[in-house]
């Protein structure tokens, strides 16, 4: 039997993107939408305080919504902000984190405001695929609800606009030879991925083409045409990168230098860093140096502390640290971050940095009692039980907490604070305009 549709009023959203409505004395919840908009619902599953629900379509838009200056919103899942104000934007943002950190969330907190709103991604990574089955080749991002559709992102607001050059030319330039993409479930095809990254200071674009081992390619025509692209930005460096697992996600079984400089450079607090192609970055470079700054007033006085810097990426935070710390010990489980963070700390002169490739959760094992201050800033999913229970172990006095999550960060701090810390400061940053992503600093202190 056909489940009942609900028209209902989308009242709050909580973060990073879920509807709370009502229908008479009926809860509901559901993924996606914004609040004052009208959607028609499919009820799910009924829970004890609220049922469960999926967005069928949007009826009515908010009041506040105006045109969204992209014509792939409501199909491509990169953005759900484009028709709304960037002022409204912020207050629903403040207003979901005053909600999640409600324990934590003081009068000195706040949502600090984005420093660019637009053409602000330094990494664009766009899938081949198609748009409708057997429909022409696209290379773009995935559709909103739909992962198997491939939507072009022709006027995309949040890549710089050499981005879109590059991958309207890549799209058209495989479609002409009629190179097909990877078909996950036929497990055939050739194309994968196209990453694109982006030096601001230095106006300079790596590519990375993804490909499978088999099947042409035709990389020196491809190449002669990017070079002649009219760009604001100089292509520097070239890879071509073979994936042949079963997966989505970008990985690297064989990566193949076949071009110009082996990365590009991006300055940070004064400092350079050399970003690869496999190496994290901060997305927002403009806007990151923000965040930490906020983190080192967090860390306070440091000379002649002993710092640890967790999932540290390639050094950024641990090599801003080292020109006041005594010693600054950084931690990153990926082999090519940590040897272009060893890289750029010699370039940078810092000789007080010990980097190590290891998991978090066995690096501080040895280290209980030795720590002054921790500097973590872990991927999505947080602290896991095992990195958390030895941070904890080392007894440091002071902990900084970045986050790109707020949620697991939140489940993180209720740890913390049950284990003898107290959350003292605690700031965020609209890193990401027109999406749902927010990044967060706190700053826990050990109670004596």
């Amino acid at each position: 039997m056909a489940k009942k549709l609900k028209e209902v009023t989308i009242e709050r959203t909580q973060y990073p993107n879920l509807s709370l409505a009502k229908d008479q004395d009926q809860n509901f919840r559901f993924k996606g939408g914004l609040p004052g908009q009208k959607v028609e619902i499919i009820p799910m599953k009924r829970r004890p305080n609220y049922t469960r629900a999926k967005i069928r379509q949007i009826l009515e838009d908010a009041p506040y919504e105006t045109d969204p200056g992209c014509p792939a919103h409501g199909r491509c899942g990169g953005c759900i902000y484009q028709k709304t104000p960037y002022e409204i934007q912020h207050a629903i943002k403040e207003a979901q984190l005053k909600d999640l950190y409600q324990d934590y969330w003081t009068q000195d907190s706040r949502l600090e405001e984005a420093v660019d709103h637009k053409h602000y991604r330094n990494k664009m990574e766009y899938t081949f695929g198609d748009q409708v089955k057997g429909g022409p080749l696209v290379l773009g991002l995935h559709r909103r609800f739909h992962m198997h559709e491939i939507v072009d992102t022709t006027g995309c607001r949040i890549a710089p606009e050499d981005f879109e050059t590059i991958r309207a030319y890549t799209q058209n330039f495989y479609r002409e030879r009629k190179v097909p993409y990877y078909h996950r479930m036929a497990k055939k095809g050739t194309l994968r991925h196209l990453v694109l990254r982006k030096s601001f200071r230095e106006k300079r674009i790596m590519v990375n083409l993804v490909t499978r081992s088999q099947g042409e390619i035709y990389l020196e025509d491809y190449i002669r045409g990017l070079e002649d692209l009219d760009l604001d930005c100089t292509i520097s460096s070239i890879y071509h990168t073979i994936n042949d697992q079963a997966g989505d996600a970008v990985i690297c079984d064989q990566l193949i230098h076949v071009k110009g400089d082996d990365g590009i450079h991006e300055k940070l607090l004064g400092l350079d860093f050399k970003i690869t192609p496999f190496s994290f970055f901060q997305p927002n470079p403009l806007g990151v140096e923000k965040i930490y700054q906020k983190a080192l007033d967090y860390a306070g006085q440091t000379q002649g502390k002993s710092i640890f810097d967790l999932y540290s990426g390639t050094g950024t935070l641990a090599q801003i640290l080292a020109s006041q710390a005594q010693s600054v010990y950084a931690v990153e489980i990926v082999q090519d971050a940590v040897d272009n963070a060893r890289e750029m700390a010699k370039k940078n002169k810092l000789d007080n940095i010990t980097f190590v490739c290891d998991d978090v959760g066995k690096a501080l094992e040895d280290y209980q009692g030795q720590v002054d201050t921790i500097l973590v800033d872990p991927p999505r999913v947080g602290l896991l039980p095992q990195a958390m229970k030895n941070i904890l172990k080392a007894q440091a006095q002071k902990i900084v907490y970045i986050s790109c999550n707020p949620k697991t960060q939140k489940d993180n701090l209720d740890q913390f604070v049950e284990n003898g810390y107290r959350v003292e400061k605690l700031c965020a940053f609209d890193q990401f305009p027109g999406t749902v992503h927010i990044e967060s600093v706190v700053l826990l202190e050990k109670i004596k």
